[in-house]
């Protein structure tokens, strides 16, 4: 990684200034490595998802102006709405003034569903030599006006073969739709942007091969470091690493002679100890096969990666009714393990909650709970009493706020944001036992530690404040280290993915 020239295809310009873009760029590609990136912008003030003609050529004069003032760190991507009557001349007006390629967002149907006008776009992009990176989602909700999914946009590459496409985010909700790439020579696919879930660069290079596989990071909708991450961490021979990185970019965009790495950052030292996991999970999952079926296994996977403990649940028993059986089966399986300190889990909306709490042994290190995946709020009343249940029992809690990507749940699933509100009610309970609260966002923890931030009994796990830019950052400058623990969101993530991000964001 230290000797590879990265090149990130994928990167939005952000609010503010071109110097004040540039300095936070140069940053961002200091602490990880990249040489080059290819930018685009969706507008200057806001993003509207059909941008009308003065718009699009605001935001393509913000990509131009950026690259020229880059000192050779950016290209940029001509971003285009089809559905604009002038979008051939902004197209060549773009490719004038140096445009590498388009950038085509949600605007790909018009009112009617119909792509007829997207296709002429790619029909002429494909003359002109350009490649197109194309916003990709597959959602559970319903999609964006003018959206396209994995399967429209491989339609239309069969339909335009002389135009080379990038799927951008790998359509996001991947695991659902890996059959759906389909060996078309002009497609490429662009792992970056969404949630950094374990195995995804893994699986695309199985069903692509390693030479149609991009490194993008969507910045500065994600941080760059929890992107390349994926590709850092994924389990390929480093020659294929090599080719996501940067190889396979440089021959899709046809670069010349070899990129320099980026100058290194100093990196400070981080101040969470990230040796101590507070969100982490071993055992069977109903929807996938994980790495770590037994505590044993995950024994091992501690020892291997220094991390001396870890406070982790049994996930085979989240979705169990009867919780008593379950916890009594899952704390034998940890006896005599140095590392895995075993989580009861608890479902207040279950009635015997209380006779399960009750009859726990005592070798738990604590309990844990899951409003987000069991659809119920920490407003709550039985959760006020399984709080002072716990207090009186002196056992510390662990509550689940956010597991995986939930904007691409399981269809049959219904799951519940917790609210910041639901957060500030919890803290003002004067008996409210240790709580560490997984998977928080800046916003609630930000809001939270202005009120309650003195209060030794409450901890954020930093899993997710990794995943955006600055967020980990600001909450650090703004209320110190003492109210934050480390969290992997182990299985769902590599296990040493947060790890290695929280120093380079």
């Amino acid at each position: 990684m230290k000797k590879t020239a990265i090149i990130d295809v994928h990167i939005h310009s952000s609010a503010g200034s071109i110097p004040e873009n540039l300095d936070k760029l140069r940053g961002e590609f200091g602490r990880n490595g990249v040489a080059l990136g290819f930018l685009n912008s969706l507008g200057v003030k806001g993003w509207p998802q059909f941008p009308n003609e003065k718009e699009v050529r605001a935001a393509n004069d913000e990509a131009c102006a950026l690259a020229e003032n880059s000192r050779g760190i950016l290209n940029w991507l001509a971003y285009i709405n089809p559905q604009n009557a002038n979008w051939r001349a902004e197209m060549d007006r773009c490719r004038a003034a140096g445009a590498a390629g388009l950038k085509l967002w949600v605007a790909l149907k018009d009112k009617c569903g119909n792509t007829g006008n997207t296709e002429c776009v790619m029909e002429y992009a494909g003359q002109c030599g350009l490649p197109i990176l194309i916003h990709t989602f597959n959602r559970t909700d319903p999609a964006l006006p003018g959206e396209v999914n994995v399967a429209e946009v491989m339609e239309l590459a069969g339909r335009h073969p002389r135009t080379n496409i990038i799927v951008a985010h790998a359509g996001i909700h991947w695991p659902s739709e890996l059959e759906l790439f389909r060996p078309l020579p002009n497609v490429w696919v662009e792992c970056g942007g969404g949630y950094p879930i374990k195995g995804q660069v893994e699986a695309l290079v199985r069903m692509m091969g390693p030479d149609r596989v991009l490194f993008g990071s969507d910045l500065f909708c994600r941080s760059q470091a929890s992107q390349l991450v994926k590709v850092a961490l994924a389990d390929l021979p480093e020659a294929q690493k090599k080719k996501i990185l940067a190889g396979n970019a440089m021959r899709l965009f046809g670069l010349r002679g070899s990129l320099r790495p980026a100058a290194p950052t100093t990196l400070p030292p981080f101040p969470v100890d990230i040796t101590e996991d507070h969100f982490c999970f071993c055992g069977r999952w109903p929807f996938f096969n994980t790495d770590c079926p037994t505590p044993a296994s995950l024994e091992k996977l501690l020892v291997k990666n220094k991390i001396r403990r870890a406070y982790a649940a049994d996930l085979g028993s989240v979705y169990r009714q009867d919780l008593l059986p379950a916890n009594e089966t899952f704390l034998p399986a940890c006896r005599g393990l140095r590392r895995v300190r075993p989580l009861a889990v608890i479902n207040p909306r279950i009635a015997d909650w209380k006779e399960t709490l009750e009859k726990l042994p005592g070798r738990f290190a604590g309990a844990i709970v899951f409003p987000h995946l069991h659809n119920w709020s920490l407003s709550d009343p039985r959760f006020a009493k399984l709080m002072r249940a716990c207090r009186r029992r002196g056992m510390p809690l662990w509550v689940n706020c956010r597991l995986d990507d939930f904007r691409f749940r399981h269809p049959g699933m219904a799951y519940h944001g917790v609210t910041t509100e639901e957060l500030l009610a919890a803290g003002a309970a004067a008996d409210a036992p240790r709580i560490v609260f997984q998977g928080v966002m800046e916003g609630s923890i930000d809001e939270f530690l202005k009120r309650y931030g003195r209060d030794d009994r409450f901890r954020f796990t930093i899993t997710h404040l990794t995943d955006y830019p600055g967020a980990l950052h600001r909450i650090l400058a703004r209320h110190g280290a003492k109210r934050l623990v480390m969290g992997s969101e182990f299985p769902f993530r590599d296990i040493r993915q947060v790890g290695w991000t929280c120093r380079r964001v």
